[in-house]
C-alpha cells in the first residue's frame, strides 16, 4: 500500500505533467467543444490560438537569432525537451541534442494569449449595456374600465445586469489568480530568463487581448464570447411593438 508521501508525490507529478501540457490541454479541450457543438466563437479563437500566436512567436525567435549574438543573448534561454510545448521526436533518437536559444517560449506565449483573450472577454462582458439584457414579453392587466387595454402586449424587462456583472466578476479573479500560479510556476521552471517571461508575457497577452477585440466587432460578441452569454442577451429590436406584415416571397 502507498503511504501518504507516496500519494502526495503522485499528485505533485500529475499537476506538473497538467501545467507542463496545458497548452494542448487548452487546445484539444476546445476543439473538441467547438467541433461538437458548432461553436464559431471557440473555432475563432482556436484561430489565433494555434495558428497566429505561434507563427508570431516562431517570427520573434527568428529575427531574434539573427541579430548579433551579444545583443540578445543575455535575454535567450536554453529550450531543453523539458519546456517545449510539446517533446519533439528527435529527443527518443538523440539525447545530447543541445539545447535550443529561443527569445520567446512558445508555452509561455500561448498561455499569455490565452488569458489576455479571456480576460478581455469577461470584461467586456463585464462593462456591456444593459440595453441588451433578457426581455420577456408579458401582458398588461385588464382593468374593466377600457376594453382596449385587454390582452395589450407590453415589453416585461427582466434586469439580469447585476447577475450578469457578478459573473464577469468571478470569471476576471479566478483568471487572474490561475495567470499568477502560472507565471510563478513558469519563474521556477527555469526554462526562460524572467525578463524574457515578462516581455513575452505582456506581449502576446495584449495580443490575445486584440484578437478578442477585433472578433468583438462582428457579430454582438456572438463570434467572440467564450463564456456563452453574448448569444443568451436578447436585443431590444426582438420585442418592438411594431406592426408585422407577412410578405410572400415568389
Amino acid at each position: 500500500m502507498d503511504s501518504l508521501k507516496d500519494i502526495l508525490l503522485d499528485i505533485k507529478a500529475f499537476f506538473y505533467g497538467g501545467i507542463r501540457n496545458l497548452p494542448f490541454s487548452i487546445a484539444g479541450t476546445f476543439l473538441l467543444i467547438g467541433l461538437g457543438t458548432a461553436n464559431y466563437a471557440i473555432l475563432f479563437f482556436l484561430l489565433g490560438y494555434l495558428l497566429l500566436t505561434p507563427c508570431f512567436t516562431n517570427l520573434f525567435n527568428f529575427f531574434g537569432n539573427l541579430l548579433p549574438s551579444d545583443m540578445l543573448d543575455p535575454y535567450k534561454s536554453q529550450l531543453t525537451d523539458n519546456c517545449h510545448v510539446i517533446s519533439s521526436s528527435s529527443t527518443f533518437y538523440n539525447k545530447n541534442k543541445e539545447p535550443e536559444s529561443v527569445l520567446f517560449n512558445p508555452w509561455t506565449t500561448m498561455i499569455a494569449s490565452f488569458f489576455g483573450y479571456i480576460i478581455n472577454n469577461a470584461f467586456h462582458l463585464y462593462t456591456r449595456d444593459g440595453e441588451s439584457d433578457s426581455i420577456t414579453v408579458g401582458y398588461s392587466s385588464y382593468d374593466g374600465k377600457n376594453p382596449d387595454d385587454n390582452k395589450k402586449p407590453t415589453p416585461n424587462k427582466v434586469n439580469k445586469t447585476s447577475q450578469r456583472k457578478n459573473q464577469s466578476i468571478m470569471a476576471i479573479i479566478s483568471i487572474l489568480f490561475s495567470l499568477i500560479i502560472v507565471i510563478v510556476y513558469r519563474l521556477y521552471s527555469e526554462c526562460e530568463k524572467w525578463i524574457s517571461l515578462i516581455f513575452g508575457t505582456v506581449f502576446f497577452f495584449f495580443f490575445g487581448f486584440t484578437w478578442y477585440y477585433l472578433l468583438s466587432l462582428v457579430g454582438q460578441d456572438r463570434l467572440s464570447d467564450l463564456f456563452g452569454i453574448a448569444n443568451r442577451l436578447l436585443p431590444p429590436s426582438a420585442i418592438r411593438n411594431d406592426p408585422v406584415a407577412c410578405i410572400p416571397i415568389f
